[in-house]
Order: C-alpha cells, then structure tokens, then sequence
C-alpha cells in the first residue's frame, strides 16, 4: 500500500518558486531576485541585484498526513445494516517527494549603460501547484458489530499548474520599474476513486457495494502579470502586481464513473460515460508588498487577493447512462454535461527577513498563510464534482544564504500545518457513496537552491577550452 499526501487542488501558493522567496516567507512583490520575480512581479526582475541566471534545483517535500473517520466518513443506512457500529478509523500516511523545480534565465536588452537602466528579457519555467491524494490498493477486513466488512479502495488525485513563458522589464526612471509576464499555463487534472466491498453477517445477509470513477483533463490558458516596484525612500521599496483571468485557448476532459450494488434480492448498477472541454481558469489576482534593504537586512511583508469565481473549475460536453436495473440493462439518451466549482474571494499574507550576520553569509526566515479558495458546499459529495479536497496551511521558514562573485547558494526549510477536508467513500449507505473526511497534518519542504550570471558560466567555459585544448 503507497500513500501520499492530501491536497486540493486551486491553491494559488501551492509551491515555492524561487530558493531566497521561499525561505523569506514566500515574498517577493517588492524585492524578489530570484526565479520568483517573473510569478509574483516581473517589474523586480530590472533591479540592480537581479540574477541573470536563476536555477532552483531542489525541491523535497516530506508530509505527514491524517485523514480521520475514514474508515466510516458517514452515515449508515441502518435498515440495510442494523447494528453496525464502527470505530471510524482514521487514516495516518507519511510521504517523502522531490517536486519540480524552476527555471529563469534573464539577459539584458540593448547596450550596456543604457540610460536611465537597462531593460531585460527573461524566459522562465514554473510550477505553480502541485497537490495529490494517493493511497493505492488499501485493503482491509474489519468487524463492526454482527457485521464483517471487507474491502479494498484506491484513490489517486493529482492536480499540477505549470507557466511557462517570457517576462520584460525596464527601470522607467531612478525611482520607477515595471514588468510583465505572457505565459502559457497547463493545468492538469487526474482522477481515479475505486472501491469495492463484502459486508455481511453470520445469517447471510448483506451486499457488494462497488463505486468507480476515473476521470483526465487538461487544460491551457494564456496569462498576464504586469507589476510596478517603486522606490519610496531610501532603503524601501513599494511593490505591486496585478493579474487579470487567464484567458482559456483549448481543453479536454473524459471520464466515467460506475455504482454497483449486490444483494440476495438482486443487483442494480448505474455506468455513466463523459467527454468534452475542460477550463481551469485562475481569477483576477492582485498584489503589494513593502521591503526595506541596509547593508545587513532585508525585510518584506506582502499581501495577495484572489477575486472569487463562479466557474473555477469546468468540465462540459455530454455524458451517457446506462443502468442496469430489474434485471436488465437500459441505455438513456445522450445528455449535456455542464459540472463547475467556485472559488471564493481569499487573502493571504507572507513576512520575511533575511540578516546578514558575516561578509556574504545571512540567517533567512519569515512566514505566510495560504487559504484554499474552492467552495466545496455543504452538502455530501457525489461522484458529480470537479474537485474532491480542499486543503489551506500556515507555514514558517528557516534558511541560511552564501553570496559571492559568481552567484548564491541557500538552504533551508518550509515548515507548514496543514488542514482540510477530502472525500472518502462510505460502503454503509444505500449504496456505495463519498462522503467528507477531515485531514489535517504536517509538510516539510527542503530547499536547496542556487543562481549564478552569464559572465561566471563564460569564465567556466572558457577555462574548460583552455584545459581542453592545452598541450601535454
């Protein structure tokens, strides 16, 4: 049996995205320097200090996750099954994975000296989110009063957002810089739920409930992000970025879903086929961030807004039944399909420092929150949704940094609390269904990160080729 993590999916701050951003906090509107800058405000990638050369190589991320009730997310049909009582078992996973890193490489544009600064031009890779529930071939035989119950589930969701695309930006003046960010993003969606149970008692009575659903998409949409940085006073920095919806270009999706039910009376099933469009649209986003620089520190607080959306998450285009009842198998009619999530308006604030306390070596940490968005309802969940968990966390980080001539290195930790709700299925019912499981848990993530400039990888390859090419 593997386990992993439990996520949701629509976290605007899934991962981290650039190695000194992440340790300070997740910040980076006002004076990012490192990958983060073409995600957060393309405007800081025209500071003096701006890598030209970014590379965020390592990411690990270690979670310890607990899902209770699982064992029983629900209510039981007591006419069905009179007298089962279960302990509601929860479900404790621990899980280690590298997640992808990110990539930037920025030149500048024009001759050296170009007055009043130098513009540049970046192309950047990021993934944005990553989030998954994965718990394959769990299988277990309990007793719950007169009854046994013995099944086997697998449950396996992903959900990734990748961008990916060019950034410019130029100094408008001593004080002023802006930016911009074009970028393709693919949002990818896989969703597998299987479950199938024998529950029954010494009389022979009892069921084999089954419940099915396996479901892909994917989608690509087009994406702004233009921002502003501007030098208030001496040492601080005011920054501010705004996004507006992605723009969708093109999606697909298919599916399938099955509920069985067998008992002495007979069997009943219901098989549902899907195909069409899906769209993963991300709202209208807006940001501002503060920092403050000396010769020994550095600190930024930040705040982020993401409007609310009715349609965050769509799946359309048309879904056939067949139902097998008394006995016989009965084909209905095409219909449409047309199944969304919303997304509610949510905050989210990020704190970081950085200390210098030697020539080249500093003490890095800071702190942000990051609120799930999806409105999940109150009422059960049913093979019906798009989305199946919701996950928010509050984190803090510790790092330390090395700067030198020929670029960075830091190290150090995310430390988050996570909580959450993920869908579960439920045996004891009418028949098979899902129904709601708190998470909770904690995430690790370990960062290692480097950057370095296009003049040090020339020196490189230049002291390469003599090496290369020196006579014995």
């Amino acid at each position: 049996m593997i386990a992993r993590e439990v996520s949701a999916q629509g976290s605007y701050r899934g991962l981290p995205l650039g190695g000194r951003s992440a340790l300070l906090g997740n910040t980076g509107v006002a004076l990012a320097r490192d990958n983060a800058a073409a995600f957060l405000n393309p405007a800081t990638l025209a500071a003096p200090d701006a890598a030209a050369l970014a590379v965020s190589v390592n990411f690990f991320r270690l979670t310890v996750t607990r899902a209770s009730q699982w064992g029983q997310p629900g209510a039981v049909d007591t006419a069905r099954f009179p007298g089962l009582e279960t302990e509601r078992a929860a479900l404790s996973r621990t899980d280690f994975s590298p997640l992808p890193s990110s990539l930037c490489l920025a030149v500048a544009v024009g001759p050296v000296g170009t007055a009043p600064g130098q513009p540049r031009l970046a192309f950047c890779y990021g993934a944005t989110d990553q989030t998954s529930f994965d718990t394959t071939a769990e299988a277990r035989v309990s007793t719950a009063g007169p009854w046994t119950d013995d099944r086997v589930q697998t449950l396996r969701t992903s959900f990734s957002r990748q961008h990916v695309g060019p950034s410019f930006a130029l100094q408008l003046s001593p004080k002023v810089r802006l930016g911009a960010s074009l970028h393709l993003v693919l949002t990818s969606l896989d969703q597998i739920y299987g479950l199938t149970s024998t529950i029954y008692d010494a009389t022979g009575r009892g069921a084999l409930t089954s419940l099915h659903l396996f479901r892909g998409g994917q989608a690509f949409g087009a994406g702004l992000l233009v921002g502003a940085t501007w030098e208030a006073a001496r040492g601080v920095t005011l920054g501010l970025s705004i996004a507006p919806p992605t723009l969708p270009l093109w999606g697909s999706y298919s599916g399938s879903s099955d509920v069985q039910l067998t008992t002495t009376d007979g069997a009943r099933a219901v098989f549902v086929r899907e195909s069409g469009s899906y769209r993963a649209d991300l709202p209208f986003r807006v940001a501002l961030g503060a920092g403050f620089r000396s010769s020994r520190t550095r600190v930024e607080a930040d705040v982020f807004f993401a409007a609310g959306v009715d349609a965050f998450g769509r799946q359309e285009g048309t879904s056939r039944t067949t139902r097998l009842t008394g006995g016989a198998f009965v084909p209905e009619e095409e219909s449409r399909l047309d199944r969304k999530v919303s997304a509610l308006p949510v905050v989210n604030a990020a704190f970081g420092v950085e200390r210098f306390v030697a020539k080249g070596f500093s003490v890095i940490g800071g702190g942000y929150t990051d609120f799930a968005p999806l409105d999940l309802g109150r009422t059960p969940p049913t093979p019906d949704l798009v989305a199946f968990s919701r996950r928010s966390r509050v984190a803090l980080t510790l790092g330390v940094g090395s700067y030198g001539e020929g670029g960075e290195l830091l190290a150090g930790v995310d430390a988050a609390y996570t909580w959450g709700l993920t869908a579960a299925p439920n045996p004891y019912g009418e028949e098979a269904r899902l129904d709601w499981a708190r998470t909770s848990g904690l995430q690790f993530v370990f960062i290692l990160s480097g950057s370095t400039n296009l003049s040090t990888l020339k020196r490189a390859a230049e002291q390469v080729e003599s090496l290369v090419g020196a006579k014995p």
